[in-house]
């Protein structure tokens, strides 16, 4: 009997738990055990973060998913991990770049940082930011028609905090900046762009023209330089104006000509240009090659001048005379006659030299040029009082 009822009790135990695991196994098909990804949200819900970021990690196994990394980031967030926040926001955009979400969570992680700049640009993709910065640009236009620049500025200014990454905003602002008088405003946005774009000619050229106007000549020389490497052309005409500023007209003059070799409109004036730099430098043999580069027929009594000029001081007296003979002829000038009479008396022609600058004299009686090479001539001829009577007359004129 007792091994009969042992027998009974085995087989009723054996059943209670087998019915215990079918209604468990019923119960788990029934109603389903909790996913990762579900526990994750019940327990970011609860405020309990670490564990959220625990399950949502472990859902990853299933598939990588922007939404998965959205909230691993949301989570970090709040328990102020802003660095582990912003690495999951930028997987979620990787995955999905359009997800605003994640751009708006990944900018507030950033400025949490102190990255305002970083921060800015992750703002600057959202499309509410895109449709304001449309509503601005017509509102910029009117202010541009209106010659409004103070209203310009500042649109333009909080355009480049809404996109910071807009170089041709930024190119605008800057602008602005300096046609208002502000460089130093400009070179801080100018240098912005660089940040971005190291290469953008136009922002090495505004440099140039900032620093100029802040009189830091040798820099602005080299960011003009740097933007004529990378194809501005504009930076000819701003490295001739600085190195006439810096006092090296012979370096001017090669920009200059390097400019007219690129100009058709304007090369006999810039050729021109360029040939009284080089005199100015003492260049006489560079200034009579640019001079020739002029075709006869386009010459004009202004280069014929340069040309007689620089002859004269290579004492080549002979093709200067010639050379000023034909400008007095195109343009009887004051300023032809002085020259004609500099020629004269450097050939050792006094009597005519002597002639010219007495006519010049009755022209223009206190002309100091005329006035000490006439005295030269009167000592030279051993007419001494005429000389120092010449010269007292100038003193005094100078006096007045």
């Amino acid at each position: 009997m007792e091994t009969s009822v042992r027998r009974r009790r085995g087989r009723g135990a054996k059943m209670r738990f087998f019915f215990l695991f079918l209604s468990l196994t019923v119960c788990g098909f029934l109603f389903g055990e909790e996913k990762p990804f579900d526990r994750g949200i019940r327990l970011f819900k609860e405020g309990k973060y670490k564990e959220a970021i625990d399950s949502f990690k472990e859902s990853l196994k299933e598939g990588d998913d922007a939404t998965i990394h959205y909230n691993i980031a949301s989570a970090y967030y709040r328990l102020g991990d802003y660095d582990s926040a912003s690495e999951e926001y930028k997987k979620a955009l990787q995955l999905k770049p359009e997800y605003e979400a994640a751009q708006l969570g990944l900018a507030c992680s950033l400025a949490s940082l102190g990255k305002t700049q970083e921060a800015l640009t992750a703002l600057s993709s959202l499309s509410f930011i895109k449709q304001m910065k449309e509503t601005f640009l017509p509102l910029i236009a009117v202010a541009e028609r209106r010659g409004d620049e103070a209203a310009q500025e500042a649109l333009l200014s909080i355009l480049c905090a809404l996109s910071p990454a807009d170089v041709s905003i930024k190119l605008r602002l800057s602008e602005i900046r300096l046609r208002m008088g502000d460089s130093e405003g400009a070179l801080s946005v100018l240098h912005s762009v660089l940040r971005l774009v190291p290469e953008n000619p136009s922002a090495h050229l505004l440099c140039s023209v900032a620093l100029r106007r802040l009189n830091r000549l040798k820099e602005a020389a080299d960011e003009a330089e740097i933007a004529l490497a990378l194809g501005e052309k504009k930076a000819l005409r701003i490295l001739a104006q600085l190195y006439i500023e810096m006092k090296l007209p012979r370096i001017s003059a090669d920009y200059i000509l390097s400019l007219a070799q690129e100009s058709n409109e304007k090369k006999i004036e810039l050729l021109t240009e360029a040939a009284q730099l080089y005199l100015n430098a003492s260049a006489f043999e560079e200034a009579l090659k640019v001079i020739v580069q002029i075709p006869k027929e386009m010459q004009t009594a202004d280069t014929l001048l340069l040309k007689a000029t620089a002859l004269n001081l290579m004492k080549n007296f002979d093709e200067a005379l010639s050379s000023i003979e034909e400008t007095i002829k195109m343009a009887d000038t004051l300023n032809a006659r002085l020259v004609r009479a500099q020629i004269l008396f450097n050939a050792g022609r006094l009597q005519e030299a002597e002639k010219d600058y007495k006519e010049i004299l009755e022209k223009e009686p206190y002309n100091a040029a005329a006035i000490r090479n006439l005295s030269a001539i009167f000592e030279r001829t051993g007419r001494h009082k005429d000389a120092e009577k010449l010269l007292k007359t100038l003193s005094s004129e100078l006096k007045r």
